[in-house]
């Protein structure tokens, strides 16, 4: 039995688990429908109202989870943003359950308060939570599958390395990087086994074998599926985000303070010979690698990493444990709330000033759709969103797919700050010598601002 546990009664553990998670609930869905969508939420709605996974190749076809999960509640229920968005909020919530499970299993009960309370506060996880898309349902079961991993090393039952793989499986029927993910348990096993002074469990015949099968099943079943999804990848996405960008995307949102006490926690098991060093590996620094290296090859975000933010704060609860246990709760109480504090800050600008980290499409497609004749064209950068905020899909034209307009008519353009499809011929000159300002749309601001500015083109 861990030290902590004797002082942390099951009572209040469980009061404490069950506060966290009706605060993951709150912040999770609060505001859920009031968020303008932007244009992968757009692509999201097209998906599951049409049933139709096939407009990406097989990059979706072959991870149809969360669209099939979508496409069901739209169905039972009356279509709108909310609901668009209620499966990831749901798989959001989980995941502060699951990070609660997966740290008090991996380093005591304080360790998963701690890892619990930070996910719950996490703007990164609560953006993602809110967000009509397949981030917040990985992060559910990516956490699922490496403790699972992690559980059977050091125990040898089974039952969890069953239980990794199916939600291994769940993880890459939601998307792709997932692998990542198993990229990190893959390098754990490696080293348990390669390298003796990091070999905290017990390595057997059993082990190695059915770990084997694990991965031979895994990879096997997975490997065509990522063979045509690279070569679609190869051939119609090139790289976008630079390698250094995604990595200050992911520094960012993780917070300098959680990485650095995620670092220490890592580094001090490391100086003890316990398991902080090799989850920090597992769960934290492969997926990252993973996900900065694929940039340079093609489409990657900083979003592909959120799985790593499970592998940080349950560090930092690792890290906080080791304080409690060595009776300096005072140190403990006040990293936990300096932590907390700065990740309730950056919260609530996520949801004030910068409302929700989305751009003002719903207010500028209410304007421009009552401003328009119902003769007159309309373009815009995220041409589906208009559609969906003009109650008509084809109604939202691209602004990449511009034409010029017939003699007499009039066509307006709803423009994304920074969009270059306004500089690039042939919309250019057309920009430049006939359309004008007609209103600007200012709404959130911070690190994702985005302003969408309305032009009339007579």
């Amino acid at each position: 039995m861990l030290p902590e546990t004797r002082a942390l009664s099951s009572g209040r553990y469980a009061g404490a688990a069950v506060a966290i998670v009706a605060l993951a609930a709150v912040l999770r869905f609060y505001k859920l429908g009031e968020w303008s969508m932007w244009v992968d939420e757009g692509m999201t709605y097209v998906r599951a109202a049409t049933g139709n996974l096939s407009d990406q190749g097989p990059l979706y076809a072959t991870a149809p989870l969360n669209f099939l999960v979508t496409r069901a509640i739209i169905s039972a229920f009356q279509p709108s943003l909310f609901w668009l968005r209620f499966f990831p909020a749901v798989c959001g919530v989980l995941g502060v359950a699951a990070i609660l499970w997966s740290g008090s299993r991996l380093a005591g009960p304080v360790a998963g308060l701690v890892a619990g309370l930070l996910l719950a506060l996490s703007p990164w996880h609560i953006d993602w939570s809110q967000n009509a898309r397949h981030f917040s349902a990985v992060f559910l079961f990516m956490v699922v599958a490496v403790t699972a991993f992690f559980l059977y090393w050091e125990s040898g039952r089974i039952r969890w390395l069953l239980a990794s793989g199916v939600a291994s499986a769940l993880g890459l029927l939601t998307h792709s990087s997932s692998l990542f993910v198993l990229v990190g348990m893959g390098m754990y096993a490696a080293i348990l086994v390669l390298l003796r002074p990091y070999r905290t469990v017990i390595v057997t015949r059993q082990k190695l074998i059915a770990t084997a099968a694990f991965f031979v099943i895994l990879v096997g079943a997975y490997a065509p599926i990522a063979l045509s999804v690279s070569q679609y990848l190869g051939a119609h996405k090139t790289a976008w985000n630079p390698p250094s960008n995604v990595a200050a995307s992911i520094l960012f949102y993780l917070g300098p303070l959680e990485l650095v006490l995620a670092g220490l926690a890592g580094l001090l098991g490391a100086w003890r010979g316990r398991r902080g060093a090799l989850l920090a590996l597992q769960c934290l620094c492969w997926p990252v690698i993973c996900v900065v290296v694929a940039a340079s090859r093609t489409i990657s975000s900083g979003a592909y990493a959120l799985p790593a933010l499970g592998g940080a704060v349950v560090l930092v609860g690792m890290f906080v444990s080791d304080l409690w246990t060595d009776e300096r709760r005072e140190v403990s109480l006040v990293l936990v709330a300096a932590v907390a504090a700065q990740l309730g800050l950056r919260t609530g600008l996520y949801f004030t000033t910068e409302q929700g980290n989305r751009p003002p499409w719903r207010e500028a497609a209410h304007w421009v759709t009552a401003s328009a004749a119902s003769t007159d064209e309309i373009y815009a950068t995220e041409g589906v969103v208009l559609g969906y905020y003009a109650g008509d899909l084809a109604r939202g034209r691209w602004l990449d797919q511009w034409r010029p307009p017939a003699p007499g008519r009039r066509q307006w353009l709803l423009v994304l700050s920074g969009d270059a499809d306004v500089g690039q011929a042939p919309l250019a000159d057309f920009f430049r010598e006939r359309c004008q300002i007609r209103q600007v749309f200012f709404r959130n601001s911070g690190p994702k601002r985005r302003d969408v500015v309305a032009y009339a083109c007579e």
